[in-house]
């Protein structure tokens, strides 16, 4: 009897311990300069159930040494390496695809996160019952000083206001996998986060904000997101491509999301 009760007792353990494991999700190419500083803010989590997966997107310069000292220091690391350049989306699919936990995160291979950021997030979901959350988030600049805090993002969001704009950021976001499932993102150059959240807040109706400032997102002049002209282009697929919208609906989201570009160009300047 004892040993049916301790049997019972690990196996609730470890039931209780994949309830609360988050896959982390992080893409990298050529992230050498910052990766080490996105990967040290997972490790220093206060919450510690994680699995951090890494995926390499063919990089040329030092990121897969790097990649490959933090995987033999922490047995929670997990790394990918493809072998041709595709694009973050790609990456983070592969990612996506071989995370095993109940929560979904995601950050980007330039942009690092408060020591609380999970542990807090977390409480804050299992408290109001919600399967989709982001956080506010600080924008720095390329040498990590702080430029300001972002106020684009509101305190919920549906399906429409997500649709007009791309509110949230990709860095800032936990998915409850166990309650809205796996969902995978476009095949776009940039945006693909904005496809996948729109996919999501299908299933769970809405999208919640804590209010804290969790995550440091970096600004940097030469990255895909600060290409004026292509900004266009990638909201566009997403209204036309990716959400099927007929031509002339398309374009009435675009003039309608046009002071979001513009922001983002003003922001990059």
């Amino acid at each position: 009897m004892i040993l049916i009760s301790l049997s019972a007792d690990i196996r609730d353990t470890q039931h209780s311990k994949m309830k609360e494991k988050v896959s982390v999700i992080t893409p990298t190419y050529n992230s050498e300069a910052y990766i080490s500083e996105t990967i040290n803010s997972i490790l220093n989590q206060s919450h510690k159930n994680l699995e951090i997966i890494l995926i390499d997107d063919a990089s040329t310069d030092g990121t897969r040494d790097i990649l490959d000292k933090y995987k033999r220091s922490d047995p929670r690391i997990v790394t990918i390496f493809l072998k041709k350049n595709s694009g973050s989306g790609l990456a983070r699919n592969k990612g996506i695809e071989k995370a095993t936990g109940r929560f979904l995160a995601f950050v980007d291979s330039d942009d690092y996160w408060h020591k609380d950021k999970l542990k807090n997030q977390l409480e804050f979901m299992r408290s109001n019952s919600y399967s989709f959350t982001y956080t506010r988030y600080a924008l720095i600049n390329e040498s990590g000083s702080l430029e300001k805090e972002s106020n684009v993002a509101p305190k919920q969001c549906n399906y429409f206001r997500l649709l007009i704009q791309n509110c949230i950021g990709c860095s800032t976001v936990v998915i409850d996998a166990d309650l809205l499932g796996k969902e995978y993102m476009p095949d776009l150059r940039n945006r693909q986060d904005w496809g996948l959240w729109l996919k999501y807040i299908r299933k769970s109706k809405k999208a919640f904000r804590l209010q804290e400032s969790l995550t440091y997102y970096r600004l940097r002049k030469n990255s895909i997101s600060s290409n004026k002209l292509k900004l266009f282009k990638f909201h566009w697929q997403i209204y036309h491509q990716v959400e099927g919208y007929n031509i002339f609906t398309s374009l009435l989201l675009f003039i309608l999301n046009i002071p979001t570009v513009l922001y983002y160009i003003l922001r990059n300047r």
